[in-house]
């Protein structure tokens, strides 16, 4: 998993007048030909523009360069999670600043005032080495891992979904930190509620002095669709029973809800034998992987 190094604060100058917000990311290119600021939101982009004169964005050689509005280019949305871009356009070596580790500040430059976003590169007090979800039965299973932790006060869960302007993030819980170790500390957190689709998840990390990092995010698709129905044939049924897609654990009830046979059923279509069983009326419950469960009821005869 990829690591976020940067940690934002946001200084705002002049009258402390905010247009927008500071951008999510920011970041040259590999060649220092563009430098992209990013939003996750479609609405803050357009909002960070309005009434805007132009970006000062740091130069190669120390200094800044000026990009008037006009001059910018706009796309999105771009990459995972999306983001809506900024991007300041020169020549290859026109921007400074280390690719996906910048460190330094853009000013957004209105008229009459100014917004400046700093952004300082370093290390992140936790180290997180993975941050897995898988779908088990009804519900979305999530884990990660760190290798180590500084002043880390716990995660706050994330679960998002898309909409218009990008994706909107809804807390699920919070999960209490370990604080400053070196060893190895695994976590989980089990979503009883996940939405039909893809769920996109990610941990925003939380120092004890209020600052934060946010993960990667991790998608997961979740479905309650299940694929065929249990059936089983002939019915009634003389020395044997066939059931097509039933794979999963397998028992058998009398009329009188007694468990007469367990059996496991490995593949979509089994033979079950019943010569070992009265004449009468029977119960086939099967327990599928995702725990979905289904009841046949048929007749055991002659």
């Amino acid at each position: 998993m990829k690591k976020i190094l940067t940690l934002l604060t946001f200084v705002f100058l002049t009258n402390a007048m905010l247009f927008g917000q500071c951008p999510d990311t920011a970041t040259p290119n590999p060649t220092g030909s563009r430098f992209n600021l990013g939003f996750f939101s479609e609405t803050d982009r357009d909002d960070a523009l309005v009434g805007l004169v132009s970006i000062d964005f740091p130069a190669a050689g120390g200094g800044t360069i000026t990009i008037l509005v006009a001059d910018l280019l706009l796309d999105g949305p771009v990459g995972t999670p999306d983001q809506w871009r900024i991007r300041g356009v020169g020549s290859s070596g026109d921007f400074g600043g280390v690719n996906g580790n910048f460190d330094g500040d853009i000013v957004f430059n209105y008229a009459g005032s100014s917004v400046t976003c700093t952004y300082t590169a370093g290390a992140l007090p936790v180290d997180l080495i993975s941050f897995d979800g898988i779908k088990k039965d009804r519900q979305i299973n999530l884990t990660w891992e760190t290798a180590s932790e500084f002043n880390n006060e716990g995660f706050v869960v994330e679960r998002g979904h898309k909409t218009s302007d990008g994706i909107e993030w809804d807390r699920l819980d919070f999960i209490e930190g370990k604080g400053t170790t070196e060893a190895l500390q695994v976590y989980s957190f089990i979503d009883q509620n996940p939405v039909e689709g893809n769920n996109y998840y990610r941990l925003k990390q939380m120092d004890y002095d209020g600052k934060y990092e946010y993960s990667s995010v991790v998608a997961v698709e979740y479905s309650t669709n299940t694929g065929s129905i249990p059936a089983i044939f002939p019915n009634p049924a003389k020395d044997h029973l066939t059931l097509m897609n039933g794979k999963g654990m397998a028992t058998i009830y009398n009329a009188l809800g007694q468990a007469v046979k367990h059996f496991t059923i490995d593949s979509n279509q089994a033979t079950i034998q019943l010569a070992d069983l009265l004449n009468g009326q029977y119960y086939l419950q099967v327990i599928q992987e995702d725990g979905t469960s289904t009841t046949k009821q048929f007749a055991k005869v002659n």
